[in-house]
Formats: C-alpha cells, sequence, structure tokens
C-alpha cells in the first residue's frame, strides 16, 4: 500500500531549509512530503514457539524525488525481543525525519519472543533479530534497482534490542556463533547460520554505518580489528535496561535470567583501542529509550537531540555530502525569545537579518510560521496553556527552545 504522508515531525529540525540541492540535501530538509509504502515481504521464519513468521517492511522516501541512487537507513526497533513493531513512535518519527532529508529509510520487522527465565533462550533471540536484519540488508542489496538504492550507502539504525541485532549484524562472524544458537539435543533446534533465513545469499551483510541507541553486546570479542564500519553510539548514564558501561540487562528486576552486557561506554573503549572510528554521546541521567514518552508519543526535545547526532553521523560518512564538517547550528545566544512563561504575547529578537521561525505544539503540529526581519511578534493568547517549541531557522542553521505559554 502507497500512501503520502505530510511531513510533521519539524521541530527536529537541524539547518535552514532550502531548495533540493547537491550540497543542501542530507544536510538540510529539501522535502516537504514523504511517500510511504507499507508492508512489503523481505524474509520469513520460525519464531520463538516454532510458528513461521512473515516479515515486512515500510518504505520511506521523499516524494518526487529525482535522485538516481539513494542511501538507505534500515529502521530496527526496540521492545526486549518480546514486542515492538515498525509503526512505533520513534520508528515513525525517524523514517518522516530521515526522508525530509532525501534519505530513504526502511522500517523493519524480525522475530520475537524469548523464555525470561532463561539467559540462552534471550541469546537465541538476539541471535534470530540478527539473521533477520542481515536478510533485510541483503534484499535491498538485491533488489536495489526497484529502490533506488546506492548498495554502498546502506545504514542501520537500532533502539535497544534492535540496536543488540544490529551490533551483532555487524560484528558476528560464522565461527564465533553462540553456543545456544545450535541444537542442544533436546528441545532446542539448530538456529542455522547466520544467513540462513531469506533469500539472496549471494549478497553480503556489509553496511557503511551503524546509529547505535542504548544497546551492547553480551561479548567484546564479537568486534575484531579488520571490521572498521563507523559506529555512532548513543546513550544515557542512567539506563538501567542496557546498561551505559556494563552489567546484566535489566538489572533493577531480580528474578530474570538474563545476559551481562557491555553498553555504549564499553563497546567505544573497544574501538578506542582498535582506533575504529566511531562517536559516543552520553546523556548524564537519562534513562533507556529517553525520546519516548511511550509507545506511541515523542519527547520533542530529546528526540531532537537524537535525530541532530544522527542526521551529522550520517552526513560524516554520506559519498553524497560534499562538506560534511560544515554543518552548522544557530547560536543560541544570537536570539532573545521572552517573555518566557508568556501571556498574551511572545517575541523574538535577533541580530541576524533574515529568520525562519514556526510555533509548535508537543506533539509536532505547526501552529504558526513565518519569514522575519530582525524581530517578530506571535500572539499566544489563544492557545492552551502548555508547553509549546520556537524552532528558528536562519541560512546558518537553526535551533529548537521550549517555551510554556500560561
Amino acid at each position: 500500500m502507497l500512501r503520502l504522508r505530510v511531513f510533521v515531525f519539524v521541530i527536529c529540525a537541524v539547518s535552514f531549509l532550502n531548495s533540493e540541492a547537491q550540497n543542501s540535501r542530507f544536510i538540510h530538509r529539501v522535502f516537504t512530503n514523504v511517500s510511504v509504502t507499507e508492508e512489503v515481504l523481505f524474509s520469513s521464519g520460525d519464531n520463538y514457539l516454532g510458528v513461521h513468521k512473515d516479515l515486512y517492511f515500510d518504505f520511506y522516501e521523499p516524494s518526487n524525488d529525482t535522485m538516481e541512487l539513494r542511501p538507505l537507513v534500515i529502521e530496527v526497533f526496540g521492545g526486549a525481543f518480546v514486542e515492538g513493531n515498525r509503526q512505533w513512535a520513534d520508528m515513525l518519527a525517524y523514517g518522516d525525519s530521515l526522508a525530509s532529508y532525501g534519505y530513504t529509510v526502511a522500517a523493519i520487522d524480525y522475530r520475537l519472543g524469548f523464555n525470561p527465565l532463561s539467559g540462552g533462550s534471550i541469546i537465541r533471540a538476539a541471535y534470530r533479530a540478527c539473521q533477520d536484519v542481515n536478510a533485510a540488508i541483503r534484499f535491498f542489496k538485491a533488489n536495489y534497482a526497484e529502490y533506488r538504492i546506492d548498495t554502498t550507502q546502506i545504514f542501520l539504525l537500532g533502539n535497544s534490542a534492535g540496536t543488540i541485532a544490529s551490533l551483532l549484524s555487524v560484528y558476528l562472524e560464522e565461527d564465533e556463533r553462540p553456543e545456544e544458537t545450535y541444537n542442544n539435543g533436546l528441545l532446542q533446534d539448530d538456529l542455522g547460520c547466520i544467513h540462513c533465513t531469506g533469500d539472496y545469499q549471494n549478497h553480503t551483510n556489509d553496511v557503511a554505518g551503524i546509529v547505535a541507541q542504548w544497546g551492547g553486546l553480551d561479548d567484546l570479542n564479537y568486534i575484531d580489528d579488520y571490521n572498521d564500519t563507523p559506529v555512532c553510539f548513543i546513550h544515557g548514564t542512567g539506563d538501567s535496561t542496557v546498561p551505559c558501561d556494563s552489567g546484566f540487562a535489566y538489572n533493577n528486576i531480580e528474578f530474570l535470567s538474563l545476559p551481562y552486557l557491555y553498553g555504549s561506554k564499553s563497546l567505544s573503549m573497544k574501538l578506542d583501542s582498535l582506533e575504529t572510528w566511531h562517536e559516543l554521546h552520553l546523556f548524564e541521567n537519562a534513562s533507556h529509550c529517553f525520546y519516548l514518552e511511550n509507545l506511541i508519543s515523542m519527547i520533542p526535545d530529546s528526540f531532537s537531540m537524537c535525530l541532530n547526532i544522527t542526521v551529522d553521523f550520517l552526513a560524516q560518512i554520506n559519498n553524497y555530502v560534499e562538506n560534511p564538517v560544515n554543518i552548522s547550528r544557530v547560536d543560541k545566544d544570537s536570539f532573545t525569545i521572552f517573555p518566557n512563561p508568556a501571556n498574551n504575547i511572545l517575541f523574538i529578537e535577533t541580530n541576524d537579518d533574515l529568520f525562519t521561525y514556526k510555533l509548535l505544539s508537543s506533539d509536532g503540529r505547526i501552529l504558526i510560521s513565518d519569514t522575519k526581519h530582525s524581530k517578530a511578534t506571535i500572539p499566544v493568547n489563544n492557545y492552551t496553556p502548555g508547553i509549546y517549541l520556537i524552532e528558528i531557522r536562519t541560512e546558518k542553521g537553526a535551533f529548537i527552545e521550549k517555551v510554556l505559554i500560561n
């Protein structure tokens, strides 16, 4: 099914809205509308209960895009390997947002389910998910012409369990398969090789980079010196679900039998020792998956930070970005937004000659949008009291400011 989604997550913008141009795309938002093709089959396999499961993806792309081959970001949702789907809020937000920058995006399924009282069972669940991520990568390499994908520019973007599966896809080799994935002579079937689900086994699962949000690995030895895939780690230091440094998963729930994990900080140290390029973004005291308020809504400013990091990281390794080091942000101190809290009128003043502003609700709806010289006056007396956002854009970049309307 093909539908047109009008882009609404504009609160996450990082740069001035520009016309589509080779030196602007992927750094600035150059597309307003995003087309989404839903429920495309890419693989299948038996889940935890032995039930055969078809796996689908939703494909996001800029509307009326004329670029012949585009980079692809494969999104892998979170949910502790027991829940989650490609329609969760962050999958939708990243899909819409990255497509507005000019990327194609595929939000994929993977097989779910494990026994929470068995550490071996969750290792098998992570391995099944890794197989499914590999199947998705191979699918897009084999069908690149249909989806207009540059196969050298495929990226992974994971959330929690989705990050674990993505990291395994990048680092796990066939001869490193955990023993839990083999037949144990009882009721545990052999899960097969890392490329034994899906089709197109003649294609590789190599990717250009990975954005790893609050995830980890159970074994640092998976990371070898010959794998130089760039990684961008995002993690909260207050995460008790997947420890930022190292520790047992869900360490706040005593009865669970879950594996010991090495989180973003430990993985970063390992990559440091191998001199592999990566980024580590730690958020002090932030909890697990800190940009989600619930499964159907985002915390706008937290998601904005993660999107900004993601867009910048992708630009560093995107072959189509001419000057990635020149990605800019507006100096927040160059603008004055007052009063805050506001009752009737909100004022914006700046030394810059021309700027565009938007007043947005906390869920991303555009309430007012205008372009002004030096200053703007915004009437707010008709709005329901609460938290709103002001997005400021100039030719130098952009920033988001939270405001309270009484």
